[in-house]
C-alpha cells in the first residue's frame, strides 16, 4: 500500500493554499467514501452450511469492517 504523501505531487500543484495534513485528510476521506459507495473492499469468507428454517447467520468479518451485502 502506498502512503498518502505519494499522491501529493499530483494533487498539491492544483491546490496552492492547501496544507499537507489537510490534503492527506481529504485523500483519506475520498478513499473511504469510494470504498463505502462502491463496495470495493471485498473479503472472501469461509463457506457456511445452511440450516432449513434459519433465516439469519452470523458472519465473522475482519476488524473495522462490516458486511454490506
Amino acid at each position: 500500500m502506498k502512503p498518502l504523501s505519494d499522491f501529493f505531487p499530483r494533487m498539491l500543484p492544483y491546490l496552492p493554499a492547501c496544507s499537507k495534513p489537510l490534503a492527506a485528510q481529504a485523500l483519506l476521506d475520498s478513499a473511504i467514501a469510494f470504498c463505502v459507495q462502491s463496495d470495493f473492499v471485498r473479503e472472501v469468507l469461509e463457506p457456511q452450511s445452511t440450516v432449513a428454517g434459519l433465516a439469519t447467520y452470523e458472519l465473522d468479518v475482519p476488524s473495522q469492517q462490516q458486511v454490506a451485502r
